[in-house]
């Protein structure tokens, strides 16, 4: 019996073929590194809100570096505790290594646009960043903000 496909699988296959279209586009090839710089996402120790930030909390989060483009693909859950439904908001995120050290940076909208109160959302995006050495705890500062209108 096959196991169902997931949200989170299908989405994934998204993104990597995204890249691989993106890459044919510019006359690339796609590589996620060789295969020994393989680097699975790795779970974060710690999520810090900043204090500009909507009482929403990040409750898990995760990246990984993706040694073709020196990006880090960060990706996470938020949670509302604003006391009040959440009608678009964007997040801004710092993720600083064990010692102290930022290593990437970046923002993006929270999905769904709207979250009751109490209720979940998701973000994720990529940021550019130098490739992380020796990184085996992690830190996200991030604030979350109404999103801007256009």
């Amino acid at each position: 019996m096959n196991a169902p496909i997931t949200f989170k699988v299908l989405k994934r296959a998204a993104f990597l073929a995204l890249a691989v279209l993106m890459a044919a586009a510019l006359g690339g090839c796609v590589s996620m590194g060789m295969p020994d710089e393989k680097q699975e996402p790795i779970t974060a120790d710690v999520a810090e809100m900043s204090a500009n930030s909507m009482n929403v909390a990040v409750t898990n989060y995760s990246w990984y570096y993706i040694n073709a483009n020196n990006h880090v693909n960060i990706m996470g859950t938020v949670v509302n505790q604003s006391g009040a439904p959440i009608n678009g908001a964007a997040i801004v995120v710092m993720l600083y290594d064990q010692n102290g050290k930022p290593f990437a940076q970046g923002d993006s909208y929270v999905r769904p646009t709207y979250i009751k109160d109490g209720g979940t959302g998701t973000f994720e995006f990529m940021a550019m960043a130098k490739k992380p050495k020796g990184v085996t705890a992690t830190r996200l500062v991030y604030s979350v903000r109404p999103q801007a209108a256009y």
